[in-house]
């Protein structure tokens, strides 16, 4: 246990627990001398308190933000977690940066948000309600007026609405011009005992993350990848047969880089247990965030049948997206194509070796600016699919 100086009025007592910093208020208007231990702390981890953090949460007791983050971060969620002050934790890049964000307790006391909020730096706020407890617009309107009264980049900071406990894939809806009033930019309802909207989340937060990081993908492999992607388009659209060519992995960073330069935010999930989908991409249509899957199969003869498209129907419905697509280069097994309108009334779409080639095409065309127009994302996603 250490003590933490969190601004000039008051103190926490602080442990680490594997990468996570716990604390809980023991002095306030009255800081000691913390010198040595601050070296300490800064021994175990690489931050110390809420006034560095790069994300703030805030939410009410019980609105489920703990979880949430730990949901985000592929962690064990425990129901009993221990109450505190804030919980800080932090998100390394390959690229390089590190996040770093505050879960603040929902019961803290005006003196403690007020002592918080006005020497935080924090670039993102995550604002965490409970949809089965509370009116989710009034409890946004209260968390953002104390914003605006204390934090002191209110009007830079971005501003992301999450209901939370979604467990029957229930979409909250907000009422219409609610975002725009509030300058909330983003709204997702999820579950983290679901994994409901997590992945539309997940992609939102790293495409912020990054900008506010200068992460730009400009390492020396990411500039080799990226290469090596612009080059394999160019020759599938000189010679389609150069698709068999490809293993598996190159095929899945295909489709990944291709939707990510036409505009989607996208995750390319690990290739072990990616939860029966290999990328998945989030878009804006209208006022709403929505999230679809992509499964993709590169077998050279072998075609996938209904047992692999009923997984991935199954897996976009318990994790309730906006739809799938399931690519396969080889095509499919003659029963699957007897089922592709019962499929398609799940929102999974089919797509072959033609879609494929159509997703280059537009990849390479974008690159060289020769299309011009403007087509709404999700429309393009689902131009060229099997009918």
């Amino acid at each position: 246990m250490v003590k933490l100086k969190i601004s000039p009025v008051f103190t926490v007592n602080a442990h680490v627990e594997g990468d996570q910093l716990f604390g809980s208020i023991v002095d306030f208007q009255n800081a000691p001398d913390m010198n040595g231990d601050r070296v300490s702390v800064r021994k175990i981890s690489a931050f110390d308190i809420p006034s560095s953090q790069d994300v703030l949460l805030l939410g009410a007791t019980g609105a489920g933000k703990t979880s949430l983050i730990k949901s985000l971060l592929f962690r064990t969620v425990n129901s009993d977690a221990q109450r505190t002050l804030f919980i800080a934790n932090k998100i390394k890049f390959s690229e390089g940066g590190t996040v770093k964000f505050a879960d603040l307790r929902g019961d803290a006391t005006d003196e403690e948000y007020v002592s918080i909020l006005s020497a935080s730096n924090a670039q993102i706020v995550l604002i965490v309600i409970d949809s089965q407890m509370q009116d989710p617009e009034k409890s946004c309107i209260n968390w953002l007026s104390l914003l605006k009264r204390h934090h002191k980049n209110y009007d830079g900071l971005l501003k992301i609405l999450i209901t939370t406990k979604a467990d029957g894939g229930n979409e909250v809806r907000l009422s219409p011009g609610f975002e725009d009033r509030t300058a909330i930019k983003h709204h997702f309802s999820v579950s983290s005992a679901t994994g409901f909207g997590l992945d539309g989340l997940r992609a939102t937060l790293s495409t912020a993350f990054k900008e506010f990081l200068k992460i730009d993908d400009d390492s020396e492999v990411s500039i080799i990848i990226r290469t090596c992607v612009d080059k394999l388009c160019y020759a599938i659209l000189k010679e389609a047969r150069n698709l068999k060519r490809l293993d598996w992995i190159d095929m899945e960073r295909i489709i990944a880089q291709i939707l990510e330069e036409l505009g989607f935010d996208v995750i390319l999930t690990a290739p072990a247990k990616d939860g029966g989908k290999d990328v998945v991409v989030n878009c804006r249509i209208g006022d709403k965030n929505h999230t679809f899957f992509i499964e993709i199969k590169h077998w050279r003869t072998t075609k996938p049948g209904m047992s692999y498209l009923s997984d991935f129907v199954a897996v976009n419905f318990l994790e309730g997206t906006s739809g799938g697509i399931f690519l396969s280069s080889s095509g499919f097994a003659k029963n699957v194509y007897n089922q592709i309108w019962e499929l398609s009334k799940q929102r999974v779409r089919l797509g072959d070796r033609e879609k494929i080639l159509s997703l280059c095409k537009r990849y390479v065309e974008k690159k060289n600016g020769v299309r011009c127009e403007v087509q709404p994302l999700h429309e393009l996603l689902f131009e060229d699919l099997i009918d």
